[in-house]
């Protein structure tokens, strides 16, 4: 019995995943009413487009074993979701058309090295997580998601201006490979941790609603805060300038979280000023603790440079007394008394 003769009539909905070890896809080119279908976890290595359900919109094909040269040529055009995720596909130059109705698709945690070129202008959503991507191009100026976190991109050519979320999380991000291009102007959630910034732009596009810093290289934080922002995160920086210009009091109220970087001024009086609803910026500099240990380290790092300086000029001018009477008395070389234990503190000299 065929595989379309065992489905029933009206089924919009075929699972085949959870490891039923199907190696080839079956072929359900006469099926007129499915419309999902997940042939996830499995053991496909190739996709041939003529086996799909003539109406089907979503296909799952996660956690399979399709390669590149495994993709088909051309997807069908009623697809709107593909999820291809956990597959060892490195490239996806042998796609030569994509669905024209495709929204979302998700390449998660593949062996993507450069971002799907030729995607079609009804994509909303690509999430590329955990790949191996070095860059950002080529996609689709109606893009509104991008989900690139978990790789090492170090460029970005250009950002779709319709854009509204970017996570670009755990790459290796410079501010210059960012924040010299004009960031998208409806932008509402902007994730950068984990990269390697150093500066912010004096402004952000004022649709942002959630901006995440954390764990990164920035210094200084005096940029324009944007009006519809509602939450900031700042931690495990090393910020020592925090002088946001926070704009009138009847904007949205912001969550700032500035923990563990080198603030050394007092940041009460934030929590007073109706434009922040809550300011958390424990572990820094100017907590009591951290206080006290930076001013010891400050004193024990004077102590040390001038014993330093003291053991230094107590032993050149001992050398210099010794190499006098040498030059003197030949005969005296050898049989000086050796330096005193506290001018010899932390060196390997010998005269």
């Amino acid at each position: 019995m065929s595989v379309v003769a065992q489905i029933p009539d009206d089924t919009r909905s075929v699972y085949f995943g959870t490891k039923l070890e199907i190696i080839e896809q079956p072929n359900l080119s006469e099926c007129t009413d499915i419309y999902t279908l997940f042939l996830n976890n499995n053991y496909i290595n190739t996709v041939v487009s003529q086996y799909f359900p003539v109406h089907v919109e979503h296909v799952n094909l996660a956690s399979n074993y399709i390669t590149s040269a495994g993709l088909p040529l051309i997807w069908p055009n009623s697809i709107k979701t593909l999820n291809l995720d956990y597959n060892p596909i490195v490239d996806t130059c042998y796609v030569h058309i994509w669905s024209s109705s495709l929204t979302e698709l998700s390449m998660d945690d593949t062996e993507l090295v450069r971002m799907p070129r030729g995607l079609p202008p009804s994509l909303k959503l690509l999430s590329v997580i955990g790949c191996k991507l070095t860059s950002i191009d080529s996609l689709p100026y109606t893009l509104k998601q991008l989900r690139a976190s978990y790789n090492t991109i170090k460029s970005i050519t250009l950002l779709p201006r319709h854009l509204i979320y970017i996570h670009l999380g755990k790459n290796m991000l410079q501010s210059s490979a960012i924040f010299c291009k004009r960031l998208p102007p409806n932008l509402k959630v902007l994730n950068l941790e984990h990269n390697r910034l150093t500066w912010l732009p004096s402004e952000f596009p004022d649709s942002l609603e959630i901006l995440h810093l954390s764990n990164n290289f920035i210094t200084e934080f005096v940029s324009k805060v944007p009006k519809n922002l509602n939450m900031l995160v700042l931690n495990n920086n090393r910020i020592r300038v925090f002088r946001p210009v926070l704009g009138t009091d009847r904007l949205p109220q912001i969550t700032v979280y500035i923990k563990n970087n080198c603030i050394t001024e007092s940041l009460a009086n934030y929590e007073r000023t109706t434009r922040i609803r809550t300011i958390y910026h424990s572990e820094n500099w100017n907590q009591q603790s951290h206080t006290y240990y930076a001013k010891l380290i400050q004193y024990y790092y004077a102590r040390f440079k001038i014993e330093r300086g003291i053991r230094s000029w107590a032993r050149l001018y001992k050398c210099r007394d010794e190499l006098l009477e040498v030059s003197m008395h030949p005969g005296r070389l050898g049989l000086f008394e050796p330096f005193p234990v506290w001018a010899m503190k932390n060196k390997n000299h010998t005269v």
